[in-house]
């Protein structure tokens, strides 16, 4: 049974979730970046920081979401299928007059 252990920080300004084989960072906007760590710069699984997740609500792109410092949560878990980790929660707001949406 692998086990993964992991770090947690939440800062005023990233987020960053690692382990042993993985690192995934959010700034204050929860824009994600995410390193492969065993393979280092030689890694055949590339991340590109400019494509980020997000929706068009309304005819508006709603990309960038202000932390919530209030919601931000870890916790150790053990998932059925991949055994013990690390669960790191990270909410988000996304404001722009009427529109809110939370994520």
């Amino acid at each position: 049974m692998p086990v993964l252990l992991a770090s947690c920080s939440f800062g005023e300004k990233n987020i960053r979730v690692r382990s042993s084989e993985i690192a995934i960072g959010f700034d204050r906007n929860l824009h994600c970046n995410i390193q492969w760590l065993p393979a280092g710069s030689g890694s055949i699984v590339a991340f590109d920081p400019a494509i980020q997740s997000g929706i068009i609500a309304d005819g508006k792109p709603c990309f960038t979401f202000n932390k919530d410092i209030g919601i931000l949560s870890k916790r150790k878990i053990v998932d059925k299928e991949f055994g013990p980790g690390l669960e790191a929660m990270v909410t988000g707001i996304f404001e722009e007059g009427e529109l809110k949406i939370k994520r």
